[in-house]
C-alpha cells in the first residue's frame, strides 16, 4: 500500500470512529436531555410492588406521575393504567397451597414499606380480606405499618361498588364483596395540649412477619411518636388464625424518653359497613342490642361494640339492608371509653339521644389518659373483625375470640405475645 493510501485509510477509520463516537455522544445527550425534560414534568413513584403501570395527573408542581402501584385515594388522578395480574389468581396459594376441606391463610407483606394484605379463606370459598396501609389519607400522605385500610389496584382502576367494597376489611360471600371496616381512625392524643398525633406523623421503624404457618400469621410494625416532647415507641402486632374472620391486635407503647408521658390512645372508624361510601343503614350494636342513637357504652356490662347494616328506624330508614356487621372487642388492662357518634370528632355528651345519622356514623374506643414513666410499657389489646348474622336471633353474633395462637405454630408459645 502506498503511504498516501495508508494514511487515507487511517484517516477514514478515525473519521468513522469519530462519527460513531459522535453519534453515541449525541444519543446520550438526547437521552439525558430527555430524562431532564421528563423529570421536569413527571414524578416517578416506583416501589417494590410491581403490580402494573399507572399514569396519574401530577402533584407538587409535576404534570404527571408514573407509578408501578396504586393506592386507595388516587382514583381521581388516574389517567391510564395496566394491571399485570388478576388478583383472584395471583393471590391464591402464594405461600401455602390451599388445605382441602380446611380454612387457610394467604398473605403478602412488604417488610420494608410496611403494607400488604391477609386473606382468610374458608373451604366453601368465602373469605375475609384485610388490607393494611394501602391508602392515601386526608392529608395526602401514606402510612406504613399495621394501619387498617386501602385497596389493591384492581379495585381502584375500574371502580365499581363491588370493587370498592373490597377495601379495608371486607367479606366475600361467594358472589360479591361486603364492606366491613374502612380506613381506621387511630391516634395518640397529648394530654397537655390536646394535640392529635396521627400515624402519618409517626416515624416508621420497620416491620416483620414474625411467625407464619398455613393456619396462623403474626405480623408486627414498629413506630416512634413524639408526645409532648417525649418519644414513645409503639409496636403494633396483628395475629391471624384461619377461619376466625377477625384478627387480634396488641399495641405496646413504651416511654423511651427521660420524662413521664401522659397520653390517650384512640381507635375507631366510620366503617360504612355493608357498602363502601355510604353509612346509610348503619346502626350500633352490642350483646344482642341494636343502638340507634349516639352515646357512651357501659363497659362494666359490655366488652365489645360494632356497627350493623340494619337501618335506623328513628330516621325512617327501614330494614332492607344487607345485615352485614362488624365488631371490636377489648381485653385486659384498663377498659376504654366506648361510644357511638355521628363523626370521629364528635364525642357524645351524657344523656345525648341524637339519632345515628349522616355519612360518618362512628364507633370508637379511647384509653386513657395514661401516665407512663420512663422505660415503662402500656399494652392495649383488642380484636377486630366481622360478625356473622344469625337468622334465628335476627342479630349479628360476635365470634368467640381466642387470644392463644400457640397451636398454629407448633405450641412454641405463640400465644404469649
Amino acid at each position: 500500500m502506498q503511504p498516501l493510501s495508508f494514511f487515507r485509510t487511517i484517516k477514514s477509520s478515525l473519521a468513522g470512529r469519530r462519527y460513531r463516537v459522535a453519534a453515541l455522544l449525541l444519543s446520550i445527550a438526547v437521552m439525558v436531555s430527555g430524562a431532564v425534560l421528563l423529570a421536569q414534568y413527571v414524578r416517578f413513584g416506583i416501589n417494590e410492588h410491581f403490580r402494573g403501570v399507572y399514569l396519574l395527573s401530577g402533584t407538587g408542581g409535576k404534570r404527571y406521575e408514573l407509578k408501578n402501584d396504586l393506592f386507595l385515594g388516587e382514583a381521581d388522578r388516574l389517567l391510564w393504567g395496566i394491571d399485570i395480574e388478576d388478583p383472584r389468581y395471583r393471590l391464591m396459594g402464594r405461600h401455602f397451597p390451599p388445605l382441602p376441606g380446611r380454612a387457610y391463610l394467604d398473605y403478602e407483606w412488604d417488610e420494608e414499606s410496611g403494607d400488604g394484605y391477609v386473606r382468610d379463606v374458608k373451604p366453601d370459598g368465602t373469605e375475609v380480606s384485610t388490607i393494611f396501609s394501602r391508602f392515601v389519607d386526608d392529608d395526602g400522605k401514606v402510612t406504613h405499618g399495621l394501619f387498617l385500610g386501602g385497596a389493591l389496584p384492581e379495585s381502584i382502576k375500574t371502580p365499581t361498588q363491588d370493587g370498592y367494597n373490597h377495601t379495608g376489611m371486607s367479606y366475600f360471600d361467594g358472589r360479591a364483596w361486603r364492606h366491613i371496616w374502612c380506613s381506621a381512625n387511630e391516634a395518640v392524643q397529648e394530654s397537655l395540649t390536646g394535640r392529635i398525633v396521627t400515624p402519618d406523623t409517626w416515624r416508621f421503624l420497620g416491620s416483620a412477619v414474625e411467625k407464619v404457618s398455613p393456619t396462623g400469621l403474626i405480623i408486627s410494625s414498629r413506630h416512634e411518636a413524639m408526645v409532648d416532647g417525649v418519644p414513645l415507641l409503639i409496636k403494633k402486632t396483628a395475629c391471624f388464625r384461619a377461619g376466625d374472620g377477625y384478627f387480634v391486635t396488641h399495641i405496646d407503647v413504651t416511654n423511651s424518653g427521660p420524662n413521664p408521658a401522659v397520653f390517650s390512645y384512640a381507635y375507631g372508624d366510620e366503617p360504612w359497613v355493608g357498602d363502601y361510601g355510604t353509612a346509610a343503614g348503619n346502626v350500633g350494636w352490642t350483646d344482642g342490642q341494636v343502638v340507634e342513637t349516639v352515646g357512651r357504652v357501659d363497659t362494666a356490662r359490655h366488652n365489645y361494640v360494632g356497627m350493623f347494616h340494619y337501618g335506623n328506624s328513628l330516621i325512617g330508614e327501614g330494614h332492607g339492608y344487607s345485615l352485614a356487621a362488624d365488631f371490636i372487642q377489648w381485653f385486659g388492662g384498663p377498659k376504654p371509653l366506648a361510644f357511638f357518634s355521628n363523626g370521629p370528632r364528635q364525642f357524645p355528651k351524657a344523656g345525648d339521644t341524637t339519632p345515628l345519622a349522616g355519612e360518618e356514623r362512628f364507633v370508637g374506643l379511647q384509653w386513657g389518659p395514661v401516665m407512663l414513666a420512663p422505660g415503662r410499657t402500656e399494652r392495649f389489646t383488642f380484636a377486630l373483625g366481622m360478625a356473622p348474622y344469625d337468622v334465628r336471633r335476627g342479630m349479628p353474633v360476635k365470634p368467640e375470640v381466642n387470644l392463644d395462637y400457640s397451636r398454629e405454630f407448633g405450641g412454641d408459645g405463640g400465644g404469649a405475645l
